[in-house]
Parts: C-alpha cells; structure tokens; sequence
C-alpha cells in the first residue's frame, strides 16, 4: 500500500510539475528542448524514497549488529530519517515514520524459562552470566518458592499461567511444586532466541540426563503473550535423581554454552539417540542400549567389533582427547566398570552386557541383592556420563 501511495504521489508531483513547464515554456522558447529537470528530481526523490523504505529490514539487522537496545534504534533511525529529510525534503520525512512500526515490531525481545523434574531441591538461587551469539544472558537456576520472589514476569507467570485450580491434578506432568527451574532474566532478541534455547536445553540435558527431565522452554513475549513449558510424553522415573544439583553442575552447564557457542553453526548429532536410550525407564535396557551404541559407533575395524576395544577407542579418542591407554583418566573409568561387573559375579569386561543381552539375567535379577542393584544402576549412570562427554569432545572436533 505504502508502495502504491509512493507511485501515487508522485504522479501527482509530477503532473503539476508538467503543468508548470509548459507554461513556462511557452514565455520562454527557447528551454523548450532543455531536461524537464523538477519531474526528473522528483522522479529521482521518491524513487529514492522506496529504496529506503524497502530496506526497513536491512535496518533492522544493521540495528540487531550493533547490540542496540529498542530506544537505541528507534533514537537511530530518527536522526536517519530526520537527516534524509532534510537532504532531500522535509515534506517527506512523514514517509519514513511508516516504516518505524516495522523495527519496533521487528524487534521483538523475550525471555524464556525451563522446568528441572526429578531432581532434589535447589537450596539456592543461583545466578551466572555467558555470550551467546554476541547477546549477554544471565541465567538464573532457583527453586519453585524461591521464583514467586523474582520480578514479573515471573511471580506472574507461575502464579496465574503455570499453576492454575486443578489444572496439574488431570494432568500426567509434573506437578511446579516439585520442579527446580532455570530462566533468562534478561531479555534476548527474536532472531537469537531459537539458537539461544536450543544451545540451553541442550546443555541442561547433558550435565542433568535422564531420569532427570528437562521441560520444552517457556517463552514470555514484549506484547504479554506467553507460551508455557511442556514436557512431551515423559515416564514416570523409577528412581529419584540422588545427586545433589549445585555449583559444580551449574559451571559445567556454563562452560558447555561457552564452549558450545564457539561453533555457532554447530548440529549436534548423536545426543538425541543417546539421551533417548537412556530414556527407557528400564535400567537393564538402558545400559545394554547404551554398550550397543559404544561398540557401534567407536568401532574402528572393518571386522568383528569388540566391546572392549570399542570403549578403548571411546576413551582415548573422544573422552580424553589424546591421552594414551594408560593414562590414570582412562585406567580409571575401566577399572570403574570392572569393580562393578565383579559385584554381579562378572569376571570380564563384557560380561554384564553379554549377561543382559543374551536373556540370562531373567533367570538372576530375582536373586541380586541391593548392592549389585546399585552397581548396575552406577554402571549405566556412568556409561551415559562417559558418551554423553565424548560426544562433546567428538562434535566439536568434527565441525
């Protein structure tokens, strides 16, 4: 429409400007071969005035470049179209405010948050703050008390939007009461805030694995709109996540965004599959799933894969970048899954897995005591740690 009113005008611009010559023309014969030289500056001015107002969008990511706050740009592109207008004509200038609308709707700045399940209360309320893609984030990870304290949006949105009269009593979610809960307290742009969400669930994801679950993030709008958190279809956890979360946790999720935002272009494959294994809710699956993907994907011979070897190349490859077979790291993590496997009657590496694989534990697990229940429980939990941490290693090596 703004396109159209352009053309409009300046055939009208251009008509009386026509008119004019004509007349002067004829007192004055001899300019009637001369340039009809107010058509063609007019003609000249609002040509250039469409090219300006086609690249309102240009403006917006030369604005989203510079880092500058929404008053900035508005402030910004005053000055700009206060100067065009008087370069060119001051009459115009009400053109360009017509396009302000679009930087102002352009700009749209959100703030997001996550819910933790299954994980024991966040004692305190922790802040810290990490670069991605050039926006400064400060995170803050809390408790469900502890949130209702933050400023609005956050009292607000708890109070009245994620928590509402009966609405988590027909619902197989879990109940905010019971979550810890990670949001941005500052506000990020719209065209960073996909990258930005991605690289965050992710990184709580690999420090907190399941049978910890991390919700789809929430998002909280300029304009008041809000999209809560969801969870999918998650399984109800036969266990209890029984490490305590507190700063160790929070530093490694931290330098995963640091190290992660490095490679911004960065896909990330392999997790999902791995963090879906360990999603079963069956621990004697999840750890035969997760030796089937070790063997599988750190298998470097042409010929028959051997477990062993396949975690060898695990660990010196990909989770202890350049490290030898006999580094202490490495003996550590093989002798870990040794002490476990003997506790099960195991007296080599493999044997657990060929245990679970081959159908025999259905005739032992009614017989495992509480101890060996928990060496199968650590292995997995180990297991998943270790591949989950040489994937890191693996895709930032690949890109």
């Amino acid at each position: 429409m703004i396109t159209i009113l352009l053309f409009a005008l300046q055939n009208r611009y251009t008509s009386t400007a026509d008119s004019k010559h004509a007349d002067f023309v004829k007192k004055h014969p001899v300019y009637r071969h001369q340039p009809h030289t107010k058509s063609i500056l007019l003609s000249s001015k609002w040509l250039l005035i469409l090219m300006v107002h086609g690249s309102t969008w240009s403006f917006k990511r030369v604005f989203n470049y510079l880092k500058l706050n929404q008053l900035e740009n508005i402030y910004l592109y005053i000055v700009g179209v206060i100067i065009t207008g008087y370069v060119i004509d001051y009459k115009l200038v009400a053109i360009f405010f017509g396009s302000l609308k679009l930087i102002i709707k352009g700009n749209d700045m959100r703030q997001s948050l996550w819910m933790i399940y299954n994980i024991p209360r966040i004692d305190h309320t922790y802040e810290r703050t990490v670069v991605l893609n050039g926006e400064t984030i400060t995170l803050c990870f809390t408790n469900y008390e502890s949130i209702k304290n933050l400023p609005n949006p956050f009292s607000d949105w708890i109070e009245n939007k994620i928590i509402k009269p009966g609405l988590w009593i027909s619902s197989r979610d879990p109940f905010p009461v019971n979550c810890g809960f990670v949001v941005t307290k500052n506000k990020c742009s719209e065209d960073n805030q996909d990258y930005i969400c991605k690289l965050i669930s992710l990184s709580l994801s690999l420090v907190l694995p399941p049978p910890v679950h991390i919700s789809h993030p929430g998002q909280y709008l300029n304009d008041g709109t809000i999209v809560n958190p969801s969870w999918g279809n998650i399984p109800t956890p036969n266990r209890v996540w029984n490490q305590c979360f507190d700063e160790n946790d929070i530093d490694n999720i931290i330098g995963l965004l640091g190290r992660f935002n490095q490679k911004i272009n960065i896909r990330y494959p392999h997790f999902d599959e791995v963090l879906k294994l360990a999603s079963i809710n069956n621990v004697l699956i999840e750890t035969l799933g997760l030796w089937a993907f070790v063997e599988g994907f750190w298998n470097y011979s042409k010929g028959k894969s051997s477990l062993e070897k396949s975690f060898a190349n695990l660990l010196t490859t990909d989770r202890f970048p350049n490290m030898g077979k006999r580094d202490p790291d490495v003996n550590r993590l093989k002798q870990s899954i040794k002490d476990q496997n003997l506790k099960l009657g195991a007296n080599n590496f493999s044997e657990l897995r060929n245990i679970i694989a081959h159908g025999s534990y259905v005739e032992r697990e009614n017989s495992w005591t509480t101890q060996q229940w928990e060496a199968i429980y650590a292995q997995r939990d180990l297991l998943l740690e270790t591949i989950l941490m040489a994937l890191v290693e693996y895709n930032l090596r690949s890109t």
